[in-house]
């Protein structure tokens, strides 16, 4: 916990107008996945990240810093606009080799060599080399979860304007147990994780959101 505290306060020193902060996750096939298992370092638990988590927004906000998502905190007018595009589940058009997009209800991606996409683009071939359909009901839970994320919250109206389904016919039951269980904090037209829910964001979507 000391080497975080000096970490964010060096990161305040140093006047950055965005940071993000994510728990890592220990890939399979990666050194710290061996060292883990070698016992040669502890992951923190969730105790600590917590701890952690509360640590770094605590002196974000009293430097001026807007945690504008959960993982996310910026001075005012240095939010990532392009990050506020997935979040917000819009459509984007990747341009290049490895680039990818989500448009017209599908999710692809380019050839991953630069010399092949070159070749490709010079025979008037399409570059694409993996497609994934996105149906209604996954929009749905995407949208919903992407926009739980942020700090404005999901609009209930656009929700509903945008999938012609209320959010809370979509959830059912599972909002009001959500509800009730502290994790959600709700205003005529917004719905957005409560100060706990954000510390528990992975749960509340696990529990709210249909498999």
């Amino acid at each position: 916990m000391r080497h975080w505290r000096e970490t964010i306060d060096r990161a305040l020193d140093l006047h950055i107008e965005h940071l993000s902060l994510y728990s890592l996750i220990i890939e399979e096939g990666t050194p710290f996945y061996t060292w883990t298992h070698e016992g040669r370092i502890t992951p923190g638990d969730e105790d600590l990240c917590a701890d952690m988590y509360e640590y770094a927004d605590e002196r974000l906000h009293a430097a001026g810093y807007v945690n504008y998502e959960i993982s996310n905190w910026s001075l005012p007018g240095f939010q990532s606009r392009h990050n506020l595009t997935y979040w917000h589940n819009l459509p984007y058009i990747g341009m290049g080799a490895g680039a990818y997009s989500s448009f017209g209800g599908r999710r692809f991606s380019n050839v991953r060599e630069p010399a092949e996409y070159i070749r490709m683009l010079k025979a008037q071939q399409w570059p694409e080399v993996e497609s994934e359909t996105v149906d209604k009901a996954q929009a749905m839970s995407e949208t919903a979860f992407l926009a739980l994320r942020t700090a404005q919250g999901l609009h209930l109206p656009t929700f509903e304007q945008r999938f012609a389904l209320p959010f809370a016919q979509f959830a059912g039951d599972r909002l009001h147990m959500v509800e009730e269980a502290g994790l959600l904090e709700r205003e005529p037209e917004w719905l957005r994780l409560s100060k706990r829910g954000r510390l528990l964001g992975n749960e509340v979507f696990l529990r709210l959101l249909p498999d």
